[in-house]
């Protein structure tokens, strides 16, 4: 006597096709993410700037320019903070101008410091003139805080961070100042 197959719905192939499309989406993801982290194509989209780009081409790029008082307290600057202290994925595009050029500063929180029960971020500090990358391996405290002024001017310090013994400690660093509304 033969054996009759036992039949399946069609959903039942249906389902098991989108779960092998799925997980295999998921595998490639990961693969992909190994490949070209996102902290890579940030650090590479700053250190791969020419030394000719002007001060408008970075601002049409997005970069913030904080080289003088800025009018009022920054919410891209703020938002990042509020990002990166709740452990997400967050880059902030940043430059001053200085008498030896443009200075760009990206600050990023990847997904390796979210493993550490301290939230913490990295600066890259890039002098486009010079071509030179001026990072200190510096780790900050996305939990910033503000000195003000009694002309009215409030200054935003990082937080330097201390992750091990053997890392020097270059202490807290002033990322910009904005006018206090009076």
């Amino acid at each position: 006597m033969k054996k009759e197959r036992e039949k399946y719905p069609w959903y039942i192939y249906v389902l098991s096709v989108l779960v092998l499309l799925f997980t295999a989406a998921w595998c490639g993801k990961g693969i992909w993410d190994k490949k070209h982290p996102a902290d890579e194509q940030f650090i590479q989209s700053i250190y791969s700037l020419n030394a000719d780009v002007t001060a408008e081409d970075l601002i049409k790029d997005g970069y913030l320019d904080l080289t003088d008082v800025q009018p009022e307290k920054s919410e891209q600057i703020t938002s990042f903070f509020h990002k990166a202290a709740s452990g997400q994925e967050a880059g902030l595009k940043t430059f001053t101008r200085t008498s030896e050029g443009i200075v760009v500063r990206g600050l990023w929180r990847d997904r390796a410091s979210s493993l550490q029960e301290i939230p913490y971020f990295s600066i890259y500090v890039y002098h486009l003139k010079k071509q030179k990358d001026e990072s200190t391996g510096q780790y900050f405290d996305p939990r910033c805080y503000e000195a003000e002024s009694p002309d009215g001017i409030t200054e935003v310090w990082l937080k330097d961070v201390i992750t091990t013994p053997a890392t020097v400690e270059y202490g807290d660093y002033l990322l910009y100042r904005y006018r206090t509304a009076q």
